[in-house]
C-alpha cells in the first residue's frame, strides 16, 4: 500500500508540474526569433563582377539561402531583403523590412575584393552603434572555432547605421583575381561559414533573450 501511495504521489507531482510548465513551453515556442537576411546587390546593381558568369550579387544570394538554411535548422524564423539575386531593392527599403519582418537582427552579405589576396572574413557594425557589438563577437568566437580568420570593424554604411535591430555585415574578402574570389564559390566552404554564423547567432540570443 505504502508502495501505491508514492507512486501515486509521485505520478501527481509529474503531472503538477507539466501543468505548470506547459504555458511556458508553448510561450517560448510562439516566441521565434527572426533573422533578416539581406543578400548584397541585386538587378542592375551586380556588385563587384569578376566576369559575366561570377558577380557578387549572385554568391551574395547563395551565402544568404545557405545561411537561412542553416538558421531554420536552429529553429529560427528567417525573412530576405529579396529572393533573386535580379531583383533590386533600395537601401532604405531593405532597412525598412526589418521593421515590417519584425526582425531580431539583420545580417547583410557582401563580397570585398582588394588588392590583397586575403580569403578572410571581416565583420562590419555601424560606426555610431552601441548596442550591436556583441553580435559580431559571438560570430567571430563561431567563425573562428573554424579556423576561419575573422576580424570586426566599424564602418559608415546605411544599413548598418539605420537598422533598428542589432546588424551585421558579412565581408567575405578576397582578391580581384578569378582565382582568389573562387575560394569563395566552393560549396563546402559556404556551408562551413554559414554554419558558424548560425551557431553564433544562436550564442547570441541566448546570452541576449528576445523580449
Amino acid at each position: 500500500m505504502k508502495f501505491q501511495n508514492y507512486f501515486k504521489f509521485v505520478f501527481l507531482t509529474l503531472l503538477f508540474t507539466l501543468f505548470i510548465a506547459l504555458p511556458f513551453l508553448q510561450a517560448q515556442t510562439a516566441s521565434t526569433i527572426t533573422i533578416l537576411i539581406d543578400p548584397g546587390h541585386g538587378g542592375k546593381d551586380p556588385g563587384y563582377v569578376w566576369s559575366a558568369d561570377v558577380q557578387e550579387k549572385n554568391i551574395a544570394m547563395l551565402y544568404a539561402q545557405e545561411l537561412a538554411r542553416q538558421l531554420q535548422n536552429q529553429g529560427f524564423a528567417t525573412h530576405f531583403t529579396h529572393q533573386s539575386a535580379d531583383s533590386f531593392v533600395r537601401l532604405e527599403k531593405r532597412v525598412k523590412k526589418i521593421d515590417q519582418a519584425r526582425a531580431d537582427a539583420f545580417i547583410t552579405i557582401h563580397l570585398n575584393p582588394t588588392t590583397a589576396d586575403s580569403q578572410t572574413v571581416e565583420l562590419l557594425i555601424s560606426d555610431q552603434d552601441t548596442t550591436s557589438a556583441q553580435l559580431p563577437r559571438s560570430l567571430q568566437a563561431a567563425l573562428i572555432e573554424q579556423n576561419i580568420n575573422t576580424s570586426i570593424s566599424k564602418a559608415k554604411l546605411f544599413v548598418l547605421r539605420y537598422a533598428t535591430a542589432p546588424a551585421v555585415m558579412v565581408n567575405l574578402r578576397c582578391g580581384k583575381s578569378a582565382k582568389s574570389v573562387s575560394h569563395w564559390q566552393n560549396a563546402t566552404r559556404r556551408k562551413q561559414i554559414c554554419q558558424a554564423l548560425a551557431l553564433g547567432l544562436t550564442r547570441f540570443f541566448h546570452e541576449n533573450p528576445v523580449r
